[in-house]
């Protein structure tokens, strides 16, 4: 009941508003605006467009534990490395369970061999298992990314000391990259049998080329490279990770703390323990001689304190590198390329994104409660699986498109109460495929139970908005698809208002005169016109037209200066008026776009100025003066009707003009005295001319013809 109160109350507040005839529009183009509405299961997509979300399915729900890696095997299970509990989880199908648990507290990295076999890496003790067994010790506490090349040997990527190793079948472990950093975080391979290598401290990709030799072949402005991701045309794309600005990297990896494992043996290639092999290997299975290894403590979840800002970057096979997106806030934590398109998974608060080759960027998930940390394909074309922090997960995305998603615009505020007018959409609809707009509208910024109800949907773009008249305004899309393929493309939405007219506001009149030019400039200001300027402006944003009216003031009466101009200033010549104190008013009229009886105007009126056409009186006399005396003085007296004198000067036999000082030494009044004193003068007739100048800039001037005696 308390809506209808408010709804019906407005509209017969209404019944006898007078309308704006300039429509306006809400209108909603961008991504950036786009992405101010709440998008349930709907992306923004680039250019500027809402589709449907990819279909996701929760395959895993690890509570406690986060899933650091993933992979897939050849039949279509997925492996997914976790932490707290060392476990890896293997996923057949939708169902889930236990494949493998360890005594390492975290597997950061999971890979799949041409044979089928898992191998996984097991932190901080360094260990590689296979099927859940020991299959090599690395000597080193962090196992960051493992990666098969096309013949079947194993690269695990280490930590602290930024090793990268080659496993062999058998588990005998090669150093084939001692980086100058303390962590190799993340490899990839292309075509060509080159193994690629992120580091953590100094941002550097290395390139490890099949005949052993290695090269740093970027280095990056951050200091993280926690992803790399090769595509078909060998093009290595880069996601960096840096918590905080600047090089270093706080801490370890993505801003955790790291440890190292205190196993009483040495690393593969520096030196050989007993019962290790030669040449920096070891036997595979085999535990370097020396006390067994001392677990470390888990590492902590990954930081949401994130201020540095990161990037992916593209290095193409020339060396030309491309940044592709950058974020502030949060870390580039996994990359995957699939089907033409490169994946992008970021946190703390995780965006999955998709870039194309044109580098538009789709959002297909914003602002995750989880980290994306790890992506990789699905058995099927176009299917994706991530695996998330804080609340471990692994789901599925795709192939298809989810069945029905809901985008709910930001609210629109038309600064006043509006009449809402047709509302037209435009997009792609393939087969299948639907959209429902619907609108809402309402008197407070945030909507509440006194707005009004979502419409009915409406069926064709140029429809009636029924929504009621109001100020705030928001529209919501439904998005429909019964063909999974298929979805729809919503490219913008336009809805007119029309506001209630509103009058518009003249703010300011300034009036300049000649004496507030001459108090401001050096310069000689003219006299006889005063300078009139103002400031208006219009609610609706609606042409003005001005007009301007003078009175004496004290008159009852206005006079007509200028009538229907659109210019916001006016030369006024004072010389036909009496001098005295006036006014001026200025009125702003919106009548060029609204109808003669709905036009709206306001009216200001300026500070009082005085006007002054009238030139000072210069009365001169002359002392007499003795026989045979030479010097004398003159007296003179500089009176005007309306304005402070401003000056004098005086000329003696038609010399040079001298200025005069008042007897009081300041001029502050419209009359003022002065002596001149006049020395050495020869006998006979003499000529003293004086001229003062009011403040407006008029000048009296007096003369007298006296003689000296001899």
């Amino acid at each position: 009941m308390k809506k209808t109160t408010v709804v019906l109350g407005l509209l017969a507040l209404l019944a006898g508003t007078a309308w704006s005839v300039s429509v306006a529009f809400f209108e909603v183009r961008t991504a950036e605006q786009l992405g101010k509405g709440k998008l349930d299961d709907v992306v923004v997509a680039e250019p500027e467009r809402l589709t449907l979300a990819l279909d996701k399915n929760e395959l895993l729900k690890a509570e406690g534990e986060i899933v650091w890696s993933l992979a897939t095997d050849p039949a279509g299970a997925v492996y997914a490395g976790t932490s707290q509990k060392g476990k890896v989880y293997v996923i057949r199908g939708d169902k889930a369970s236990v494949a493998w648990t360890v005594d390492d507290s975290a597997i950061f990295a999971v890979a799949v061999a041409p044979d089928g076999k898992v191998c996984f890496g097991g932190s901080p003790s360094g260990t590689v298992y296979k099927e859940g067994k020991v299959f090599c010790k690395t000597g080193q506490s962090y196992i960051w990314s493992l990666l098969f090349d096309a013949r079947g040997d194993l690269y695990a990527a280490t930590g602290p000391d930024g090793k990268v190793f080659r496993i062999d079948g058998t588990g005998k472990a090669t150093l084939v990259l001692d980086s100058s950093d303390p962590h190799v975080m993340a490899l990839a391979r292309d075509s060509k049998g080159n193994i690629y290598a992120g580091t953590n401290k100094s941002g550097l990709v290395y390139r490890l080329s099949p005949d052993g030799s290695s090269k740093i072949i970027y280095d990056a402005a951050e200091g993280e490279i926690h992803a790399l991701a090769v595509d078909d045309k060998d093009r290595v794309y880069v996601g960096t990770a840096d918590v905080a600005a600047g090089r270093a990297a706080p801490r370890g990896p993505m801003g955790i703390r790291v440890v190292r494992s205190m196993t009483g043996g040495s690393a593969p290639g520096a030196g050989a323990p007993a019962g290790s092999g030669e040449d920096g290997e070891t036997p595979g299975g085999k535990l370097p001689a020396g006390t067994p290894p001392v677990p470390g403590p888990a590492p902590a979840p990954i930081r949401d304190d994130v201020s540095a800002t990161n990037s992916v970057y593209r290095i193409s096979p020339d060396g030309s590198v491309l940044p592709l997106y950058s974020v502030r806030g949060k870390m580039i934590l996994s990359l995957l390329w699939q089907d033409g398109r490169l994946y992008v998974g970021t946190g703390n608060r995780g965006d999955l994104l998709r870039i194309d080759e044109n580098l538009d960027v789709e959002v297909l998930e914003k602002d995750l409660e989880r980290q994306l940390l790890c992506l990789v394909a699905g058995s099927h074309k176009g299917e994706l699986l991530s695996g998330t922090g804080d609340a471990g997960s692994v789901a599925r995305y795709g192939p298809g498109f989810i069945k029905e998603g809901l985008y709910t615009s930001e609210v629109f505020d038309a600064k006043f109460v509006s009449r809402l007018g047709a509302i037209t959409w435009t997009g792609n609809f393939p087969p299948g495929t639907s959209v429902e707009l619907s609108t809402q509208s309402g008197n407070v910024a945030e909507p509440d139970a006194s707005w009004s109800e979502w419409s009915a949907p409406y069926q064709t773009s140029g429809q009636a908005v029924t929504s009621p008249p109001a100020r705030f305004l928001r529209y919501r899309v439904r998005l429909k698809t019964a063909i999974p393929e298929n979805a729809p493309e919503l490219d913008g939405v336009r809805i007119a208002w029309l506001a209630a007219n509103q009058p518009p506001r003249v703010k300011a009149v300034k009036v300049t005169t000649p004496a507030d030019k001459s108090h401001n400039s050096s310069k000689p200001a003219g006299a006889g016109q005063v300078d009139i300027s103002w400031q208006a402006e219009d609610p609706n944003g609606d042409q003005m037209r001005y007009s301007l009216d003078f009175r004496m003031r004290g008159d009852a009466t206005w006079r007509t200066l200028e009538e229907k101009t659109d210019k916001t200033s006016y030369t006024w010549k004072t010389e036909g008026v009496p001098d005295g104190t006036y006014e001026v008013r200025v009125t702003a009229s919106d009548d060029p776009d609204n109808p003669k009886d709905k036009a709206l105007s306001h009216s200001r009126v300026s500070l009082p100025f005085v006007v002054d056409n009238t030139r000072p009186m210069v009365v001169v006399t002359v002392r007499a003066a003795l026989a045979g005396a030479r010097k004398t003085s003159a007296d003179v007296t500089m009176t005007d009707g309306a304005s402070l004198i401003k000056s004098a000067e005086y000329s003696l036999d038609s010399g040079d003009w001298q200025a005069i000082l008042p007897d009081d030494g300041i001029y502050d009044s419209m009359s003022e005295k002065a002596t001149i004193p006049l020395d050495n003068l020869e006998p006979g007739e003499h000529t003293i001319a004086v001229r003062a100048t009011d403040e407006n800039e008029n000048v009296g001037a007096g003369s007298l013809t006296f003689k000296m005696r001899q």
